[in-house]
């Protein structure tokens, strides 16, 4: 706890932006770490914003908004595996959560899995919530094949700059967090 207060302390925050502060350390279980990693990430401090969302989900495991951005911002890093690993909790728990199933989808071609890949495309079919990125995987893996759509998406988040560390169970180089 300690180490978020002193880290907090070195930024230049709002009034609002403190309060949110005080409010986390009054109860630093709740959710209220997830807009304070928002705040880090805005304030330029990305690793420490990806050990406090890290820190909350593990505290707070059934919080899929925060899982799913964690995953979400560990897939851009291209830490598929730990995408992966954070995900697959959230896969049991919510039907129709579109940024989750699409990282996880995401997650499923980088990986491999095939199965996967395809009953996510279904399941995002089902859901019809696409937005262009998404809707041109899925048609490629629906009519191209898994291995063209796999190729697509690698070039896509190369294009990002993302490079995808791929496979393995590898952790975010230099952050002291594993998944959760």
């Amino acid at each position: 706890m300690k180490q978020w207060e002193s880290l907090f302390a070195e930024l230049r925050l709002s009034s609002h932006e403190k309060k949110a502060i005080v409010r986390f350390c009054a109860e630093p279980q709740g959710l209220g770490f997830l807009p304070l990693s928002e705040l880090l990430k805005h304030h330029h401090r990305r690793g420490e914003a990806m050990e406090l969302l890290a820190w909350g989900v593990k505290h707070n495991p059934g919080y899929l908004p925060a899982r799913v951005k964690l995953a979400r911002e560990l897939l851009l890093r291209g830490v598929v595996c730990a995408a992966w690993d954070v995900l697959l909790v959230f896969l049991e728990g919510s039907e129709e959560n579109f940024l989750g199933y699409k990282t996880a989808f995401f997650c499923a071609l980088l990986l491999g899995n095939r199965a996967e890949s395809f009953r996510l495309a279904k399941l995002l079919e089902a859901l019809n919530q696409y937005d262009r990125e998404l809707k041109t995987l899925v048609n490629c893996l629906l009519l191209e094949g898994f291995s063209q759509a796999q190729q697509e998406l690698l070039a896509a988040l190369a294009s990002q700059g993302v490079k995808v560390v791929r496979p393995g169970r590898q952790q975010l180089a230099g952050a002291s967090f594993t998944a959760v």
